[in-house]
């Protein structure tokens, strides 16, 4: 049983109870808000043994119906040990099956705003539950709050009824009264076609990944004693985009770069803005075969952590999914072309194209972060083909282009000696200003976190990251103001299906012979540090660590520099959901760290490793740890890893020799400046001139890279 945070002194505990009670059918019910004020009541009386006044209904979140009550008078510590007390009583209260009971230190409106309505706002489009998160280790998987599990939880599988509205009619309920309007019926095709495709990605089976070997890993890491299950409420958003049929191509038509693993706060939000502000938008992509043309975002995986829990705390557990609307390509005559999906044919390049002209482009093109950017510069960017010719073909014609965070590493990317955008100011992600450089763009002339630069007639808006500072004023510079109306009806291209799923973590701190962020091995064996960060990629984290524990290396787990000293920060990898091919899929890891600027001086290491994922973005051009970098005789970094080597003797030294080395491909324009890099198949490592930078290009490779690394680092102390 969770145990509930205290709430600070002043601040309203709540209570919140989700129900496997159909939205759409509850509010249908002539006596909705009797029954809410019923429920009210008897919490207050029955339950927690209070005065009715004293609790009061503060929002209801979409999906099986979710109600969070402010409870007043009392410490959340003290409303958890009530609801202790009397969960068979309120198991008896509600004569509904009740999937869970939680209980937080904060009252109904976060820290930071909450863009999903509260009792007593209007709503627009999608919204979330924000608390729909797991039941295991709370920070592991950052759930807003503890639960408190009242019997087993059945899967989510109804629909979470996106075509529900509610707004505040009359002065029931406290003063509020509540009436649902359902165009659910609009919503049978998009909804079915959403249980497919999740059925399609496995998503909430916990199957094993199809390849033997990647099995192997799985199960070996299920198996380990460090190891534990952790189950989460995932809440998917489906959004179908406009179909080309639908599209007025008379009026702005706005389209987003789409792939697989993008940040689900960065594209939810822009996609909910779209809606409410009830513009045209679609999906260009490579639409997967095997799903309908379906990509999905990755899970609270956030491209800058601290900033967007900053923008909104409730914002875990969604998932984002997107169907591609048109897909790149080129007429006969080599005229660069979108086609429809719906008339797509990968054997027939040209048909159905409809050539980039004046009367048929897109008003903005949309680029959010996370790493899939990288994945969309490592496929549908790549070696100049059709879909960088569209992007270029926008350039021409002169369109509006739009990125968040390393949505702007795409536009760098197209180009031969720098990105066709050189000349042009933008924001970037924070401490890459270097990228800009090697690129040919500079910085905001005024430092400003959201950047709006023109020139031949192509305008260039760029947020640094997504957070409280830069989310507004990002939409505010695009034409999709706050504070549109929110009355119109459902537009039946959204869908919410509800998932019960299940995490493996991998817990490092339990590892034998781990005290805080050290691992300690045989006396006489090497010395290493072990960067690794928030949102590295688990199979490369759980690999290193894994070989270097059986080699019985000792070991320094070292993550990017903090602003206090805070002690051991505990990181997590990113997960890696719905994907049979990678062998490490629903599964993540803890690892404690030391912050590197913490880290004793006066330790010498025998050499150095870096995980890959996004977590190098938190540690590129963090001083001490280019001083530790710098300080090693050999190193070792996979996939997008070597970014975190930028800056550092490895790839900038003195004498400007450098390599070869290689990287994850779709991370190449990092390395614009440095002549050593190769481009290799996925999987493979190398060895640079002097045997000592050992680098991999994808999380395959990284057995044989730190195989390789240890025992070049080995030989060295013999």
């Amino acid at each position: 049983m969770a145990t509930a945070s205290v709430a600070d002194e002043g601040v309203q505990p709540s209570m919140g109870v989700r129900l496997e009670t159909d939205f759409d059918a509850f509010f249908e019910r002539e006596d909705a808000a009797a029954q809410l004020q019923h429920w009210r009541e008897e919490i207050a009386s029955t339950v927690l043994g209070l005065p009715a006044s004293e609790i009061q209904l503060g929002r209801i979140r979409r999906g099986s119906l979710d109600l969070e009550f402010v409870v007043e008078g009392i410490s959340a510590q003290e409303l958890q040990q009530r609801l202790d007390r009397e969960a068979d009583r309120l198991r008896a209260l509600f004569q509904e099956p009740v999937l869970e009971v939680r209980v937080d230190g904060s009252s109904g409106a976060e820290p930071g705003g909450d863009s999903r309505p509260q009792v007593g706002q209007p709503g627009p489009g999608p919204q979330g539950p924000g608390g729909q998160g797991g039941h295991g280790p709370v920070p592991a998987l950052r759930s807003p709050g503890p639960r408190l599990l009242l019997g087993s939880s059945p899967p989510l599988g109804a629909s979470l009824g996106v075509g529900i509205k509610f707004y505040v009619l009359a002065s029931e309920l406290g003063g509020l009264a509540l009436r649902a309007m359902s165009d659910a019926g609009k919503m049978d095709e998009l909804e079915k076609e959403a249980q497919r495709v999740m059925e399609i990605h496995g998503i909430g089976a916990s199957k094993a990944p199809v390849q033997p070997a990647a099995a192997e890993l799985f199960e070996a890491f299920k198996a380990r004693k460090e190891t534990a299950s952790v189950g989460l409420g995932v809440e998917n958003h489906f959004y179908s985009g406009f179909q080309h049929s639908q599209v007025d191509w008379s009026r702005p038509v706005h389209g987003i770069l789409v792939d697989f693993k993008g940040d689900s706060m960065q594209i939810g939000m822009l996609l909910e803005r779209l809606e409410l502000c009830q513009e045209q938008y679609v999906f260009i992509g490579a639409p997967p075969p095997f799903n309908g043309g379906w990509h999905f975002t990755a899970l609270n995986d956030f491209e800058h952590v601290t900033e967007q829990q900053g923008l909104d705390p409730g914002w875990e557990g969604f998932r984002i999914w997107h169907r591609v609307n048109y897909v790149p390509s080129s007429t006969e005559e080599g005229i660069p072309a979108l086609v429809p999906r719906e008339q797509f044919d990968p054997k027939s390049k040209h048909a159905g194209t409809i050539p980039i002209g004046d009367k048929f482009k897109l008003a903005t093109i949309f680029l959010t972060g996370g790493l899939m950017p990288h994945t969309l510069n490592a496929t549908l960017m790549a070696d100049n083909g059709d879909a960088a010719q569209v992007v270029k073909k926008h350039f021409e014609l002169g369109t509006r282009f739009a990125t968040i965070g390393h949505g702007l590493d795409v536009i760098l990317a197209i180009g031969e000696e720098r990105s066709i955008f050189s000349g042009f100011q933008a924001a970037v992600f924070p401490k890459q200003e270097h990228l800009l450089a090697i690129n040919g763009l500079q910085p905001s002339a005024d430092g400003a976190k959201v950047c709006c630069f023109a020139s031949q007639g192509v305008e260039l808006v760029s947020a640094s990251y997504w957070g409280k500072d830069t989310a507004e004023p990002f939409f505010a510079a695009v034409g999709l103001p706050a504070g549109m109306d929110s009355s119109f009806s459902s537009s039946g291209r959204v869908q919410r299906l509800g998932s019960s799923e299940t995490a493996f973590c991998f817990d490092a701190s339990k590892l034998d012979g781990m005290s805080g962020s050290c691992l300690s091995g045989d006396a006489s064996a090497p010395w290493v540090a072990f960067f690794v960060d928030d949102v590295a990629d688990p199979i490369e984290a759980y690999t290193i660590i894994d070989h270097l524990v059986n080699v019985k290396f000792n070991v320094h787990l070292i993550s990017r520099s903090a602003e206090t000293d805070a002690g051991i920060r505990q990181v997590r990898s990113e997960t890696v959901w719905g994907n049979a091919m990678y062998a490490l899929k629903d599964c993540c890891c803890l690892l404690p760290t030391m912050p590197a600027n913490l880290v004793d001086k006066s330790l010498q290491f025998d050499g150095v490793f870096v995980a890959g994922g996004q977590c190098p973005y938190y540690m590129m051009q963090d001083p001490a740890v280019t001083a530790i970098l710098d300080s090693a005789p050999f190193a070792a970094a996979v996939c997008h890893g070597p970014e975190a080597l930028i800056g550092s003797k490895w790839l900038h030294p003195p004498d400007g020799k450098v390599g070869p080395f290689i990287s994850y491909y779709g991370a190449w324009m990092s390395f614009r400046d440095v002549h050593g890099y190769e481009r290799r198949k996925p999987g493979e490592i190398c060895e640079d001139a002097s045997s000592r930078l050992f680098t991999g290009n994808a999380p395959n490779s990284t057995k044989a890279l730190v195989t390789r690394a240890c025992e070049a680092i080995s030989a060295s102390k013999a």
